[in-house]
């Protein structure tokens, strides 16, 4: 159980460790041996790219390989890359990134400045924390876009749920798989619902935060469960201004965020640890410093990708503890939850960044440290102070109300709200480590028709308990 001794806040938003880019940045700038060189797994084959249909936009493919787990596809500005090494900046802040299937044997990177010089690579995933990657390749990005492709091979992306061409079919409803658990669950029971209740094909699309809502945005991609603000404003705010997203309404409703929890136990035996400042303490520097931190308070931050990630980096920066504190990104949510599980299975010093909807958050004892209460000229300038409180709101593409109105009634009836539902949701699964995001929707569904039946008509309701009542899964859940 949760516990929170200390006042705090909030935050949510995949690639590779922060030490594999930097190996990949240098050697993208000469200074190391190709990644590709050092590999211990196959890289994909044959990396190629090519110009978009749209201006600003090119296409990356390469040859899969086998046993990869998906792919992870990162690029950078090759001169902010060099002006970052110049600076003393670590390359890794240059650099996007995201996450496909091994299904997947090309991405459509958009939006890149015209006339500028890239640097793209691509990751073989073969673990949560290991990649193989390609060598880097280079490519100028046309002022002008390209004329469009005749053929299949580059087709410019189809509109967001297209309109049906025979009066009878439903194009797919594509949800953006978020990789962290409460947004995959809300999009596994959401996929049923709109698959057995309202008889539209579902599929998803994995990656991270800051790419995925790229994707809503060109209509790449429908339908995004959580989208975290204050996280996100900026950009939120930008899309909301261009009439290219539409908010539905609350998923979660709202929740904490904060990148300096510790075990409870920890404070038990260090009573006076208890504010960010404390941090700076030698004796706690050395409690939380690990072979590999050099001397600093080790630090598990968000996943490279996730908004958070950048959003705690200036706040360390911003207490001061910047020679004081080490960060390691893991490779993703699933691995900065297993630290934490591991650390507090041996009762080990731990801190780093958690919120309230996450498992650990709602099973383990926690408490964050003290920080300067949030205040919005704080945290438009230095973000020395914690994060407001977030709201988690369901958006989508703006041509889902006219392709798929009922799909969207539907949404915004959803209520998924930490107390009342997600905090009972997180103790099942718990109580049931093996049960993964889809048995967890099952069970859910089966067992809470009283909530989900107020979300959609009577007709889908029957549609959706007879399909439970038949065990049938959703088609456009993605494979194990």
């Amino acid at each position: 159980m949760l516990t929170i001794r200390k006042p705090g806040r909030w935050a949510a938003i995949s690639a590779s460790s922060a030490a594999a880019l930097l190996l990949i940045a240098a050697a993208a700038a000469g200074l190391l041996p190709s990644p590709a060189a050092s590999a211990q797994a196959p890289a994909p084959g044959s990396i190629a790219i090519s110009d978009g249909a749209a201006a600003g936009e090119v296409i990356v493919s390469w040859n899969p390989v086998g046993g990869a787990q998906g792919y992870r596809i990162g690029w950078a500005n090759y001169r902010a890359v060099q002006q970052a090494a110049a600076d003393g900046v670590p390359w890794t802040e240059r650099f996007v990134y995201t996450d496909v299937r091994n299904s997947v044997d090309r991405h459509t990177v958009p939006d890149l400045a015209g006339g500028a010089q890239y640097a793209f690579i691509v990751g073989a995933r073969h673990s949560a924390t290991r990649h193989s990657w390609t060598d880097w390749q280079f490519h100028t990005i046309p002022d002008t876009p390209a004329c469009p492709v005749g053929g299949t091979e580059h087709p410019p992306s189809p509109p967001s749920a297209a309109a049906p061409t025979d009066g009878t079919a439903k194009s797919a409803i594509t949800f953006g798989d978020q990789n962290w658990s409460s947004a995959l669950l809300q999009n596994r029971i959401a996929q049923y619902i709109v698959e057995h209740g309202y008889g539209y094909p579902t599929e998803v699309k994995f990656g991270a935060t800051l790419p995925l809502f790229q994707g809503l945005r060109n209509g790449d991609t429908d339908v995004l469960m959580e989208i975290w603000l204050p996280n996100q404003t900026e950009a939120w705010n930008k899309a909301q201004e261009a009439g290219a997203v539409l908010s539905l309404g609350q998923s979660l409703g709202k929740d904490w965020q904060s990148a300096f929890v510790i075990p409870a136990y920890l404070q038990e035996q260090y009573p006076e640890l208890d504010n960010v400042a404390d941090l700076k303490d030698p004796q706690y520097r050395q409690l939380f410093a690990t072979a590999e931190t050099g001397g600093k308070a080790r630090l598990v931050s968000c996943p490279i990708g996730w908004a958070c990630e950048e959003i705690n980096a200036a706040q360390i920066a911003g207490y001061g503890l910047s020679d004081h504190i080490a960060v390691i990104n893991p490779g993703d949510g699933n691995a900065l939850n297993a630290d934490l599980y591991g650390a507090y299975a041996r009762e080990e010093p731990w801190l780093g960044y958690q919120w309230g909807t996450n498992a650990p958050a709602l099973v383990l004892d926690l408490v964050r440290l003290e920080e300067p209460e949030y205040g919005d000229a704080c945290w438009h300038s230095n973000k020395a102070c914690g994060y407001q409180d977030a709201t988690v709101l369901i958006a989508v593409n703006p041509n889902l109300p006219r392709e798929a109105p009922d799909v969207v009634q539907m949404l915004r009836n959803w209520d998924f709200n930490i107390e009342q539902i997600y905090k009972g949701v997180a103790r099942w699964q718990a109580a049931n480590p093996d049960a993964d995001d889809k048995a967890t929707a099952l069970w859910w569904l089966n067992n809470h028709r009283h909530i989900w039946s107020e979300w959609v008509t009577a007709d889908a309701a029957a549609a959706i308990h007879a399909a439970l009542a038949a065990g049938e899964a959703a088609a456009g859940w993605p494979a194990d």
